[in-house]
Formats: C-alpha cells, sequence, structure tokens
C-alpha cells in the first residue's frame, strides 16, 4: 500500500507523479516495498544489486526460492546470482532472507 503526500511548494505533484498510483512525495515515508517514487519533479527509480563482497558464491543462492517472481538466477550452484531488473518489484524478501546480507536497495537510472 502507498501513501500519497499533499502537494506544496516544495514538492508539487506533476503529471507524472498524478499518472502513478500510491507514489510518495516524502523520502522519509517511503514504504519498503515501493519500486519507484517522486521527489519534487524528480522520478526515483530503485532496484537491486547483489554485492559480490558478501555473497560467499560457493552453493546454490537460496534467495531464488523465496523471489516472488523468479528474478533471480545463477548460471551454476558456485557463480554469483543475478537479478533481472525487468522482473525484479523490490519487494525486499531477499534481502531479509539472505544470511550473508549480500542483496542490497540502490537508486537506479
Amino acid at each position: 500500500m502507498g501513501y500519497r503526500a499533499a502537494p506544496s511548494q516544495d514538492h508539487p505533484v506533476t503529471e507524472l507523479g498524478d499518472a502513478l498510483q500510491g507514489v510518495c512525495l516524502d523520502a522519509g515515508s517511503i514504504p519498503a516495498t515501493s519500486t519507484n517514487y517522486v521527489i519534487g519533479k524528480d522520478l526515483v527509480v530503485m532496484k537491486m544489486k547483489i554485492n559480490p563482497a558478501r555473497c560467499p558464491q560457493n552453493h546454490r543462492c537460496p534467495a531464488m526460492r523465496i523471489c516472488p517472481r523468479d528474478a533471480i538466477s545463477q548460471k551454476d550452484n558456485y557463480s554469483l546470482p543475478v537479478i533481472d531488473d525487468e522482473r525484479c518489484i523490490v519487494c525486499g524478501k531477499c534481502i531479509r532472507f539472505c544470511p550473508m546480507g549480500a542483496f542490497e536497495k540502490y537508486e537506479g537510472e
């Protein structure tokens, strides 16, 4: 469930913001499940990445089983997992599930 902040001079609602449902205009109140939000006139897109320094890459990635969109894959059992940005909804389940803390959320392009 998203939240919508009231328009203000600092954060005016734009046509893009009006078109998006469940967007947040206040970065401090963004729900963990949001993938995109608007700050002022800028659209911010959240993405996921895997930190290779934290991933042991010595087993089949257990986070692949819990991804609701099957966005995490691995070429073989000893390779770094890959996240498909087209499928990933940045729900954060992999972040909470990975015992090594290898999954990270970041602002994409």
